[in-house]
Order: C-alpha cells, then sequence, then structure tokens
C-alpha cells in the first residue's frame, strides 16, 4: 500500500484547495512586508501570529530574517506557505478579514486612552 505524504489540510480549509490549485505567487520578500505591514497595523503579536498560521520560532526567526544564499530559498520555509495561506484566505475574506476585524482604531489618544487633542 502507498501512501502520499501530501500537505496537511488545515481546520478552517474553506479555501485550501483554491489556494493550492491556484498556487503561491508572492516573493519571500513581499510576504515578509504583509506580515510586518499585518503586525504593525493590528493588535496582533508575533507569537499570537505564529500560533495561527503554525510554525515554530526557528522556523519563523529563519524566514523573517532572509538568510539564505539564494533568496528564493525561503520558500522551501514552512513559514513561507503557511503565511501565503492566510494572506490568500484574508484576501478573499474581505471585510471580514482578521487585519481588517482587528485593526488599530485611528484615534488621537495616547497609550493610556487619553485625548491628547485635550
Amino acid at each position: 500500500m502507498l501512501v502520499s505524504m501530501a500537505l496537511s489540510r488545515p481546520d478552517d480549509h474553506d479555501y485550501f484547495d483554491d489556494f493550492q490549485d491556484e498556487g503561491t505567487t508572492v516573493t519571500p520578500g513581499r510576504l515578509r512586508a504583509m506580515i510586518n505591514k499585518l503586525l504593525e497595523s493590528t493588535d496582533i503579536k508575533i507569537g499570537e501570529f505564529q500560533k495561527m498560521i503554525g510554525v515554530n520560532a526557528n522556523s519563523w526567526g529563519k524566514f523573517m530574517h532572509g538568510k539564505y544564499k539564494d533568496p528564493w530559498s525561503a520558500t522551501q520555509n514552512g513559514t513561507y506557505f503557511a503565511a501565503a495561506y492566510f494572506f490568500y484566505r484574508e484576501r478573499k475574506l474581505g471585510k471580514h478579514a482578521l487585519g481588517k476585524t482587528r485593526a488599530h482604531k485611528a484615534s488621537a489618544s495616547d497609550s493610556l486612552g487619553r485625548n491628547v487633542f485635550a
């Protein structure tokens, strides 16, 4: 009996088949920029994001620092695939995407919630 080693299907596989059919077309550098923008514009912390996409700190660190002899070698890192799927799913979810629902609210207050213009 031959068992194939396929990628595991995430629990929320609503878009997973479409993602696999379309493939990933984002460069590792662009994906890093997308991750950094998400982390800066939302209340999502790095550790929380790592858990969301199912990667460990070692894989994350290697991908985010991008210390590869060939920049495209980063596509072999699990963080690349997991983050590419995350952003594909975000695009499909539209206004219900996590990046939009957890975005920082633009306000004129400091870190303690006080109005800075008063």
